[in-house]
């Protein structure tokens, strides 16, 4: 499963889900930060990500 956090939520996140073995991602390190849900949902998608 691929994770992409939101900016409403903690970036550390991303280092938790990496060491559990997941794919993740947020915002900030894909350059979105400040995008509205619905801004984010076509990259999110095409990526196959799951917005958290």
């Amino acid at each position: 499963m691929k994770f992409f956090f939101d900016e409403c939520l903690d970036p550390a996140l991303v280092k938790l889900a990496l060491d559990a073995g997941y794919q993740a991602t947020c915002s900030r390190d894909q350059g979105m930060l400040g995008r509205q849900d619905w801004e984010l949902a076509p990259y999110v998608v095409q990526h196959d990500w799951v917005l958290i």
